[in-house]
């Protein structure tokens, strides 16, 4: 029988903006919750809000299983946390919309018996295996600076990029393998430039849109329009990587 990974989830587990997050991990077949009296290899810690979540009770946690891992799940009313509250020491934090890319990978490197991303030094990611070989990327972007950052990671990871400036009509002989959409909070003409967007896809072709930080509707709303994956800026390579 194969040995299942055992996750303490501790927090606001119920709240919302973690739904998703939960899910992923109470419905993997490879995973297993525990209470905080049986043995884990890692600790997920949902909060809502700066100061939900006790410090101490996590430092216990920590000491109790000192080689596990610790994962902090940030809510979308912690996006100031660095600047006016107080993050819990010596974890990895994730916003609730980075966390499903990071639990597939993650849990994917556990099962294949690899070091995992909550194993490594925090800020030292490991290299991302992805590989975009012939696919072609586009992207809509209204600023030089996204445009360019993100051509140069699609072409790093063997793909090639095509930055389609916003409002422009697209110039290829074929729809793209999939696409990335950058906004700033999805209002009302975003929604229908991202919209327009999604129509220059192949059927079914991955679309990442990047927000300057989600919120639960935003997300739900771009998905409608047919969204793959939403990230937050600053996004992180190996997440775009794996919403391809």
């Amino acid at each position: 029988m194969t040995n299942k990974l055992r996750v303490l989830a501790w927090g606001d587990t119920t709240h919302r903006d973690f739904q998703q997050a939960y899910s992923a991990i109470a419905s993997d077949d490879h995973t297993q919750l525990v209470g905080p009296q049986e043995p884990y290899a890692l600790v997920v810690v949902f909060q809502a809000r700066p100061g939900t979540v006790c410090a101490n009770d996590v430092e216990v946690l920590r000491e109790r299983m000192p080689l596990a891992g610790l994962v902090v799940v940030l809510g979308s009313w912690c996006e100031g946390e660095m600047r006016t509250g107080t993050p819990l020491p010596h974890a990895e934090r994730l916003f609730w919309y980075q966390f499903p890319a990071w639990w597939q990978r993650a849990r994917g490197q556990w099962q294949r018996g690899e070091a995992t991303d909550w194993q490594r030094p925090s800020g030292q990611p490991l290299p991302t295996t992805t590989s975009l070989a012939g696919k072609v990327i586009a992207i809509d972007a209204v600023d030089h600076a996204s445009a360019d950052t993100l051509v140069t990671t699609i072409e790093d990871h063997g793909g090639r990029a095509i930055w389609q400036p916003r409002r422009q009509t697209p110039r290829l002989a074929s729809p793209p393998d999939a696409g990335v959409w950058v906004g700033s909070q999805l209002d009302s003409a975003e929604e229908a430039q991202l919209a327009a967007f999604q129509q220059t896809l192949a059927e079914g072709a991955p679309l990442v849109v990047l927000l300057d930080f989600p919120r639960a509707d935003r997300e739900q709303a771009a998905k409608q329009l047919g969204a793959t994956a939403v990230l937050g800026k600053p996004w992180r390579v190996e997440q775009l990587m794996a919403s391809f």
